[in-house]
Parts: C-alpha cells; sequence; structure tokens
C-alpha cells in the first residue's frame, strides 16, 4: 500500500518562499543580463566557421573593383593581390561604446600571415601607407591604427597616417610565419604585441576626422588605395575586460576581487594563463588590502 504524506506550509511561510523564488528569479535575469552584455561588447571574426566575415556580421567597405577574398582549403581568410586604386577591409561595433577613457582595457587580435603588404610614403604632409592593417576607433573620434608591411610595423593615432610623432615603427620581417598581432588600449595608452613581445607604445591621440570610416568600430584588411597585400587570416578578436588597477575607487575589497576574478577568467579562458596561474592571481588578489577601508593606494598619477 502506497503511503503518502501531507505537508502543509503555512500562508507566512509560502508568502517566503514566494518571495525567494522572485528574488532568486531576478537575479538570474541580472546575472543572464550582464553575461549577454559583456558578450555582446566583444565582436569576432573565425575564418575556422568556413565563411567570409560578411556573414559573421562584418560590414564590408570597398572602394574600386577588388574582387575580394575567399576561404581557402586551410580554413583561413585568403585576399589575393588587392586591385591598384582599391580598397577592402570590414567594419563591426560592438554592443556598447568603445572608449579610450573608460577604466578597462581594450584588446585587438589578429593572427595574420603577410605574403606581400607594400609601405608608400608620400609628401604634403608628409603620410605613409600599408596594405593591410586593423584599427580601433573610439566614440570619441580617437584612433589607434596598425599597419602592417613586409617588413615594418607601424602604429598611429593619426587618421591621416602622418608620418611624425603620432606614428611608431618597428622593423620585424612578417612574411615568415603566422604572427599574433596584439593591440591593448589601457589608462590611455595602446601597446602592440606581437607573438606576445612587446614592440611599441603610443599615448591615446587626438579626436580625428573619421567621416569616412565611422566611429565607435574596429576594423581589419586593406586599408589603403597606396598600398596594397597579398594575406592569409585565421581570426580576429576584440574585447573589453575591465580594468583592475588599485588606483582606482573601489566601494570594498570584494568589488576589486571581484573584478580580478572576472579580468582573470578571461584571460584563463583565452590561454594566456594556465588554470593554476589564474587561481593564484585570484588568491593573491583575495589577500591584498586593495579597497579595504583605510587602504591608501601609491604610485598613482
Amino acid at each position: 500500500m502506497k503511503i503518502t504524506k501531507s505537508v502543509t506550509i503555512d500562508k507566512g511561510k509560502q508568502t517566503g518562499l514566494q518571495a525567494l523564488s522572485f528574488l532568486l528569479l531576478v537575479i538570474i535575469l541580472i546575472v543572464t543580463s550582464c553575461v549577454v552584455s559583456f558578450a555582446e561588447d566583444n565582436v569576432a571574426y573565425d575564418a575556422s566557421l568556413n565563411t567570409l566575415p560578411d556573414k559573421q556580421g562584418w560590414l564590408p567597405f570597398i572602394v574600386g573593383n577588388d574582387l575580394g577574398p575567399t576561404i581557402d582549403g586551410n580554413q583561413t581568410l585568403h585576399h589575393d593581390a588587392t586591385a591598384p586604386n582599391s580598397v577592402y577591409n570590414w567594419y563591426k561595433s560592438p554592443a556598447g561604446a568603445i572608449n579610450f577613457d573608460a577604466k578597462q582595457t581594450l584588446a585587438m587580435e589578429v593572427n595574420l600571415k603577410i605574403t606581400k603588404s607594400t609601405y608608400k610614403t608620400y609628401y604634403n604632409p608628409r603620410r605613409w601607407r600599408s596594405g593591410f592593417g586593423f584599427a580601433i576607433i573610439d566614440a570619441n573620434n580617437r584612433v589607434f591604427i596598425v599597419g602592417i608591411s613586409e617588413k615594418e610595423v607601424r602604429l598611429t593615432t593619426s587618421a591621416q597616417w602622418r608620418d611624425d610623432k603620432s606614428s611608431m615603427v618597428y622593423k620585424t620581417d612578417t612574411t615568415s610565419s603566422f604572427n599574433l598581432y596584439r593591440l591593448q588600449i589601457s589608462q590611455h595608452r595602446a601597446d602592440l604585441f606581437i607573438n606576445d613581445d612587446f614592440v611599441l607604445a603610443l599615448n591615446v591621440g587626438d579626436p580625428q576626422n573619421m567621416t569616412s570610416w565611422g566611429s565607435n568600430a574596429v576594423r581589419f584588411g586593406d586599408f589603403s588605395q597606396q598600398g596594397d597585400s597579398v594575406t592569409d587570416l585565421s581570426f580576429v578578436h576584440f574585447k573589453k575586460r575591465p580594468s583592475c588597477d588599485q588606483c582606482r575607487s573601489w566601494k570594498n575589497h570584494g568589488q576589486y576581487v571581484s573584478c580580478v576574478t572576472q579580468a582573470v577568467n578571461d584571460l584563463v579562458n583565452d590561454g594566456y594563463y594556465s588554470s593554476e596561474e589564474g587561481a593564484q592571481l585570484v588568491s593573491m588578489a583575495a589577500k591584498s588590502d586593495i579597497g579595504k577601508k583605510g587602504y591608501i593606494a601609491t604610485d598613482c598619477q
């Protein structure tokens, strides 16, 4: 014989459980919203999906009669020599505003092999152009552009690609193999890395005339009618990460540790640190005094 036990819940307890269930639902919705918002603030192109950037939400910017790239058998985006006086690149905007002044770290990565990318200079005023490039433009029309030719890499804050103090150059052979180029912006400065080796840095420049390009977007491809390029590209990633600087005004220690945890998790997932190294970094943050009452940050400018 089956025995059924009846449980009676009084109205007070029932109301409490309903309130608790509603609170949990609200928390889940908030967390989900934050995760989705954070994901939408990241944009990417992955050639291993065997589709062109257009099919992954990127908008093409085309000048001239260039036929454009193809996906080759190695799951890379292959772009043969661009037509003379032609431009062919893509752009995409994240869900939120790109702001070089925000307390966060912006990072754009491009995994690329250069077969050919010409570099040209011209005058009045003196400027430069490379075939392939990638760029981050913030909502205030400030820009960082990376131009890659066969023998050098340049970083500039000038939309006119001026050959002055707004540009820095690093001499290197870019044609030997695939290279990972990472442009990282934090605290009003951009650092450029090649295969995780630091090579160049520039401070944020003045707002530029971005009429043809627009603002608040990331771009990659052949930028110049003066130069041309032959390239193979496997992926492009753009991500926003919170800046966990000790000099920030933290509400409490928990807020600081939460920031470090989120940033470290992203870095572990992207392969910069192992799980063990990530755990050590979070542990160090938890043991620090940053954000605690009475803590005074040092070396802050």
